[in-house]
């Protein structure tokens, strides 16, 4: 089945270089989706691209032994690698320019830049989507370049981890260790986190209350009706949102959280922080509620837009992001 798909991409990918140019759909963004680095970016510096007339673009650059995963979880999509170099000498459109790697995301080996090299990092599914990244791992040794003892061996150090759904190499896998390990949540089983699974608005209350040492609330009558069982997990961390004013008698527990409601509730948490510079965002109007709390957010480093351009407000947000915020926000 996988060979089939692979046979199918490629032609999709050869009617989607003559019917569409990459350039008409590509975005620019600071993190991929589908393709997750072994290491988390540590500085960023600049390209020129003299084949766009000289236009210039943001190269991320990752420690050195940074491995690339370029796997998904079922998503169709071709991923792609160009140097610098090889896009500056094309002659014409991308698919002639002489790619460094190219894989599907359903069988694919880890992409291993070369030490110093810029690369053009692309996932697409060749018709309508693309996201674009610039990449260059640093040289020296990596943990794989050690040099080995010739007289002992030693056994590598088993993950801390005790989650078999949160690998070494997730974005979010020492959020998920510092939340485990404060108190702030615990795995769905003992060797489950589902860093994946949807996050609910009584998850992340819960989590920040947690985070801030479970403070009483002067509250004793349920504001909130039949929605919220006094005996519920989170009726106490319900209390305190409302007595902080994240929450109204509207609270409805179940309802999945949102990445602008996540940083409005952490926002107001921080004791809501107005002198944030503005986010350049083109979905975060002004005058919207939580546009504080995104400026405050993207200004403390605790989350990016989707793109340079939008936060995507609206998008429903995971375990695995929820503690990565927090993490950012109070651990970092």
């Amino acid at each position: 089945m996988k060979k089939l798909v692979t046979m199918f991409l490629t032609l999709v990918l050869c009617v989607g270089a003559i019917c569409v140019p990459a350039s008409a759909y590509y975005t620019e963004v600071t993190e991929m989706t589908y393709v997750t680095p072994s290491n988390s970016s540590i500085g960023t510096t600049t390209c020129t691209r003299t084949d766009e007339g000289g236009k210039t673009h943001t190269v991320y650059i990752f420690p050195a032994g940074t491995t690339f995963d370029c796997r998904s979880d079922g998503t169709v999509l071709m991923i792609y690698a160009w140097t610098l170099e090889s896009l500056n000498n094309r002659t014409a459109g991308y698919f002639n320019s002489g790619y460094a790697y190219l894989a599907n995301s359903y069988d694919s080996p880890d992409f291993v830049p070369e030490p110093g090299v810029v690369y053009l990092l692309e996932e697409t599914n060749t018709m309508d989507f693309a996201q674009d990244m610039y990449i260059m791992v640093e040289g020296g040794a990596s943990q794989s370049e050690t040099p080995e003892e010739p007289e002992e061996t030693t056994e590598p150090e088993p993950s801390a981890s005790p989650f078999g759904d949160v690998a070494e190499s997730a974005y979010y896998y020492d959020p998920v260790l510092w939340a485990v390990e404060e108190g702030i949540t615990t795995g769905r089983s003992a060797t489950s986190f589902a860093p994946n699974d949807t996050c609910t608005e009584a998850n992340i209350l819960t989590f920040l209350w947690r985070a801030y040492g479970e403070p009483a609330s002067k509250t004793t009558e349920n504001p909130f009706g039949t929605a919220v069982n006094t005996g519920s997990y989170y009726y106490d961390a319900a209390l305190w949102a409302y007595e902080q004013g994240m929450i109204d008698e509207t609270f409805d527990p179940n309802t999945a959280c949102t990445r602008s409601q996540a940083v409005y509730f952490m926002w107001v948490a921080a004791g809501s922080p107005d002198d944030a510079a503005a986010a350049s965002f083109t979905d975060v109007a002004a005058d919207a509620s939580y546009a504080d709390a995104v400026n405050w957010a993207v200004a403390q480093g605790v989350t990016t837009g989707r793109t340079a351009s939008t936060f995507a407000p609206d998008d429903t947000c995971t375990r695995g992001n929820i503690v990565t915020f927090l993490y950012r926000d109070l651990a970092e």
